[in-house]
């Protein structure tokens, strides 16, 4: 009996071991290949201010962000036919610009101007409405085809530092998700910030986008510049922050100077970050 037991026992034991083997094993496979995906550097383009007749010029990138609303199904499998990859289509979950067609319907729930976009203003994402919208309109949005969103304006936290306002940001992103689709924040690092603090973020976020971490823009003079030194420090400490949470990571700079260019590609390639470099501040030319 005692022998019969021990022998139990150690089978027992070694199907446990095979067991736990098997999972560390696919543990450390997806782990090696999330790393892979988070090093992997992607030709990557943001075309938000592309006129529609020039689309034809956007060919094979990794990873496109454009503004499907005003798209179709045969516009973005048009883009994809060009030999690009992934679509992302832009998506304002924290303001609203006066050139949408529900601009109207949700009037009442804009806050205060958005400064330099002077069409543009942050709205009350707290209102059941507005979150409404927002989840009718990612389903709409990936109905033509496209391969994630680009989420913007989360920084409507930063301006109003309210519980429910951050709350009502995790529910809008919780809603996106339920598309299936991945989600790339602009902006927004008071908001990430926190969320990765209190691992609120989950795998609601698939990555983040970072205007202006090496570059400046003069919106008065529609000119760019280089950033000042501390805030070059803030973000790159930010980014590192966001890397090691595991979310993407790519950059959005502003400049026409083939120096700063090389020094914003040297910076990228040395950490491993995606890049856009954009010669103007609405993103209307497709810049290599």
């Amino acid at each position: 009996m005692y022998r019969k037991n021990s022998y139990a026992r150690l089978i027992f034991i070694i199907t446990v071991l095979a067991i736990c083997s098997i999972v560390i094993l696919r543990y450390n496979k997806v782990a090696s290949s999330d790393r892979k995906t988070l090093n992997t550097i992607e030709k990557y383009g943001i075309f938000l201010g592309v006129e529609k007749e020039n689309f034809k010029k956007i060919k094979d990138y990794d990873l496109i962000v454009i503004d499907a609303d005003n798209l179709d199904k045969d516009d973005i499998k048009s883009l994809k036919k060009q030999g690009n990859k992934k679509i992302f289509s832009y998506i304002n979950i924290g303001s609203v610009e006066e050139f949408r067609e529900y601009y109207n319907d949700f009037k009442n729930l804009t806050l205060e101007d958005y400064e330099n976009w002077e069409d543009e203003k942050w709205v009350d994402v707290t209102n059941k409405k507005w979150k409404k919208h927002i989840a009718n309109l990612s389903k709409k949005l990936k109905f033509k085809g496209i391969d994630g969103f680009f989420a913007d304006n989360t920084d409507v936290y930063y301006h109003y530092k309210d519980p429910k306002v951050y709350s009502s940001l995790l529910e809008i992103l919780t809603d996106i998700k339920k598309t299936g689709l991945p989600c790339i924040v602009n902006g927004g690092d008071t908001f990430i910030s926190k969320a990765i603090s209190e691992n609120t973020l989950k795998d609601l976020v698939y990555g983040i986008n970072q205007e202006t971490v090496l570059t400046k823009i003069d919106f008065k003079n529609n000119a760019f510049y280089t950033s000042s030194k501390d805030t070059r420090e803030y973000f790159e400490k930010y980014l590192k922050k966001c890397k090691d949470f595991g979310l993407k990571i790519y950059l959005t700079e502003y400049t026409r100077d083939e120096k700063i260019k090389n020094k914003i590609r040297d910076f990228c390639k040395k950490n491993r970050y995606n890049c856009y470099i954009s010669s103007t501040i609405e993103l209307s030319n497709i810049d290599e």
